[in-house]
Parts: C-alpha cells; sequence; structure tokens
C-alpha cells in the first residue's frame, strides 16, 4: 500500500477504499487475538482494537464523503485527505 494519496479523484476513492480494507483485515485478527486470550482480553487490546475501530469509521466517513462531491471538491481538499490518509496508514504501521 502506498503512503501517499493518488493525485486523481478515482485514484484517492480507491486509497480510501483500500485502507477501509486493511483496517477491516486488522480487526478481524485483533478481534480473534482477543478470543483467543483468557476470558477478558487485555486492557491493551482492547484500547488498540477501539483506535482502529474509530479510525476505520473516520476513515469511512472520509469515503463515504468523497462519494456525494464532485472531482474538483475532493481534489480541493487533497491536502487535508492526504494528511487524514498518512496518520491511518501510521496507525496501522503501529499495529501490524
Amino acid at each position: 500500500m502506498q503512503t501517499q494519496l493518488s493525485g486523481d479523484y478515482d485514484g484517492m476513492k480507491a486509497n480510501f477504499q483500500s485502507l477501509m480494507e486493511r483496517f477491516d483485515e486488522k480487526i478481524l485478527e485483533y478481534g480473534q487475538i482477543g478470543r483467543q486470550q483468557s476470558k477478558t482480553p487485555s486492557a491493551d487490546l482492547t484500547g488498540d482494537l477501539n483506535k482502529l475501530k474509530l479510525e476505520r469509521a473516520k476513515i469511512k466517513g472520509i469515503w463515504m464523503e468523497m462519494q456525494t462531491m464532485t472531482e474538483g471538491q475532493v481534489l480541493d481538499l487533497k491536502a487535508q485527505y492526504d494528511e487524514d490518509y498518512k496518520a491511518a496508514y501510521r496507525l496501522l504501521g503501529d499495529n501490524k
């Protein structure tokens, strides 16, 4: 996965879609680890899982906004979306 957004409208939407899929995989992985632990998952694991879920919700919100915006509007917000994308990417990297 690239660490910077694509320069075009369709590419940016695809980048966020891919990021959501990565979050889904990581959330499932952490959930499985939690189920394999004793009766109660550790507080650290629960905290990390919650961070992943919150960030995924943020990314999904951005992706949904992109679906209703024009290409020009999305490209006007590219700098902000790029920062959000990089922050989410870093969070996924920290939780590998």
